[in-house]
Parts: structure tokens; C-alpha cells; sequence
């Protein structure tokens, strides 16, 4: 008899569980709207994951590959990662490797970081250890020291802007060594 008394007790310890962490979610919502920190735990938790961002059509503006993601309520964080960005009509711009990301919800913002690696269709290839994308102007840009390699030479600076829309790299403070 008290084996059933416990089934019957399970599925009630369940919703009570589920109105709990409930609670504890709304919460962190509220306050969060005070200003408070986000909670130190993440919300959702994925490893080899995917996450695409889409414009106000439809369209995939980039699309991450992640070893992990942490979902927080401001915020999503990710290792172990793999950006690729592209034009309106689909076609890849940019492609990005770094080891960390944040993707800010409420701007669409991405702030990469560690050993960023960024190559575009044309073999342009550059490097750095972060960068920011800003999606309401789409730049990608940084204050951090980056090198640009092709085959015919090595390009270094502190700073750039990539315009992937336009294929344009800007350089800040450059120094060009030619290959022989």
C-alpha cells in the first residue's frame, strides 16, 4: 500500500518541481527589468549546436556553429565557434572562427574573441584576438591587432573595420610586408 501512496505523490512532487523553477524563471525576469544582473546560471544549455539570425524578411544575416551555447535572458555566450554572414540574396560574405562569442539579443550586436580567424569568398584572410559586429551598421570592427595574409603579401595593423556588404577591409596604422 505505501508503494502506491508514493506513485500517487510523484506526479504531484512534478508539477510542484515545475511551478518552482517556473517561478524562479519569471523571478529573474523581473528583476532584471530593475537593472540587476542576469542569474550566473544559463537558462538553456546545448552543445553542437546551430543558431541563425534572421532580418525583419526571413533572411539568415548569419548562422553559428557552436561546440556549446549558454541561453541567458540578455544574452547567449558560445565556444567553439564557426560564423558565417551573409548578403540578402543568401550568398556567404564572411566566414569567422573564434574560440568565444556573445550575441547581445535586444541590439543583434556579436562580440568574438580568442584567436579570431576570418576568411571571405575572394581568399581574403585575416586574424585577430576580437571583434565586434555591429548588425545595425553590419561592420565588423576592432581596436585589437590584426594581420592580413595573401599570397602575395602580409598585411599588419592595430584596428580595422570589414565591411562584408562591400568586401572592404580597412586597416588602421598598417605595415605591408611583400612575399618574394
Amino acid at each position: 500500500m505505501s508503494g502506491s501512496r508514493s506513485q500517487r505523490f510523484r506526479p504531484l512532487l512534478l508539477v510542484l518541481f515545475g511551478l518552482a523553477a517556473l517561478f524562479e524563471l519569471a523571478s529573474c525576469g523581473n528583476s532584471l527589468e530593475r537593472g540587476q544582473k542576469a542569474p550566473a546560471t544559463a537558462l538553456i544549455e546545448a552543445y553542437e549546436s546551430e543558431l541563425t539570425r534572421y532580418d525583419e524578411e526571413g533572411r539568415a544575416i548569419w548562422v553559428l556553429r557552436a561546440r556549446s551555447l549558454q541561453y541567458f535572458q540578455q544574452e547567449t555566450r558560445a565556444t567553439g565557434i564557426e560564423l558565417r554572414f551573409f548578403n540578402p540574396e543568401g550568398r556567404e560574405l564572411l566566414r569567422v572562427e573564434a574560440e568565444r562569442l556573445v550575441f547581445y539579443h535586444r541590439l543583434g550586436d556579436l562580440l568574438l574573441s580568442g584567436n579570431l580567424r576570418a576568411s571571405d569568398p575572394d581568399d581574403l584572410r585575416f586574424s585577430s584576438e576580437e571583434a565586434y559586429w555591429e548588425e545595425k551598421t553590419r561592420v565588423l570592427r576592432s581596436d585589437s591587432p590584426v594581420r592580413v595574409e595573401r599570397t602575395d603579401l602580409i598585411l599588419m595593423g592595430q584596428g580595422f573595420e570589414y565591411h562584408p556588404d562591400q568586401g572592404v577591409l580597412t586597416i588602421k596604422d598598417a605595415r605591408v610586408e611583400f612575399k618574394s
